[in-house]
């Protein structure tokens, strides 16, 4: 599946750094990628991202790993999708797990 890249809000919020706990995704809406501008909302490195950091992912990727809010376009439609659940804190994360 390829997705229309012209899709993305801009929003900067798969930009944020994702964590796993128990196989659940929590994002970490304190910290951001360092080519991430908080000043247009935009990678500084959008036109060379995959070879400047090996993490980014393409969107195919990005669904697979869960790293889009649940209201982004990338994924609307796909009710089998479940966004990351964000967190105040690491703690946080691990404490949400641990009912489970």
């Amino acid at each position: 599946m390829s997705h229309d890249e012209d899709l993305c809000r801009k929003c900067g919020r798969c930009c944020h750094m994702r964590m796993v706990v128990h196989g659940e995704v929590f994002v970490l809406p304190w910290s951001r990628c360092q080519y991430f501008d908080d000043k247009t909302n935009l990678c500084s490195v959008y036109d060379t991202r995959f070879e400047v950091r090996k993490e980014c992912l393409t969107v195919e990727q990005g669904i697979q790993q869960r790293a889009y809010p649940q209201d982004c376009p990338y994924v609307k439609g796909m009710s089998m999708y479940r966004g990351p659940i964000a967190v105040k804190s690491v703690e946080e994360a691990v404490n949400y797990t641990t009912w489970w």
